[in-house]
């Protein structure tokens, strides 16, 4: 008799190691099989959450709409009156209207080294002997009907380098009132400006832009 219990007790546990070790692919046990919980794959990225949290509807996320840049003022080119046509015509694939402006370019022919106009002939004549007594003689006054009338001109020139140079030696002299201004001119060329414009039409520009590579595109000044 208690041979038969010895080896009940023997089967009973040998059944209990099997089991332990899942020898015995059961669902009933699968849930306990630790062989399988150490076979399982970034288990520590697994995260209890509550019952609340599992069962409350999933809110997309919402995606901010992209906004396209504008372009208060735009200014295209120097172009040549014998490209008028072609830009013209290329122009037109863009609806622009009244948003669009065409205007001649001026040029600065040269720089002027001046006093700026005084109330009148006396106060001009006046500065002119200043200027004699600081030792500088290479003026004159300018009483024609411009805005410059009744200034003092003190040299005129090509580039703004030798207009610095000049304003240089004034002050050297003790002439503090002189600038340096530019005189332009209109030429033969023109530009364009266009107003607000949008992200796309600046990107209608740039592709016009490939058949004037030497013309620049750009923000106004």
């Amino acid at each position: 008799m208690l041979k038969f219990i010895f080896i009940c007790l023997l089967i009973a546990n040998a059944l209990l190691f099997a089991l332990g070790r899942g020898y015995f692919a059961s669902p009933i046990f699968e849930a306990h099989q630790p062989q399988r919980l150490l076979q399982q794959q970034n288990g520590d990225h697994l995260k209890l959450i509550s019952a609340e949290m599992a069962t409350a509807p999933v809110i997309p996320d919402v995606v901010e709409p992209t906004k396209s840049e504008t372009f208060a003022c735009l200014e295209w080119g120097s172009f040549l009156t014998t490209d008028l046509n072609q830009v013209e015509a290329k122009l037109k694939a863009i609806p622009f209207g009244n948003r669009q402006a065409r205007q001649n370019v001026q040029d600065v022919a040269t720089h002027i080294v001046f006093i700026p106009p005084l109330a009148n002939k006396e106060a001009a004549d006046k500065k002119a002997l200043e200027l004699t007594h600081l030792g500088v003689h290479d003026f004159f006054i300018i009483s024609d009907q411009s805005a410059m009338r009744w200034g003092i001109s003190l040299g005129v020139f090509k580039s703004e380098d030798a207009a610095k140079q000049l304003m240089a030696t004034l002050v050297a002299k003790g002439v503090h009132s002189a600038k340096i201004g530019a005189r332009t001119v209109a030429t033969n060329k023109f530009n364009y400006v266009f107003k607000n414009v949008s992200g796309s039409e600046r990107s209608d520009l740039d592709n016009l832009k490939t058949d004037f590579p030497e013309q620049d595109l750009h923000v106004c000044k």
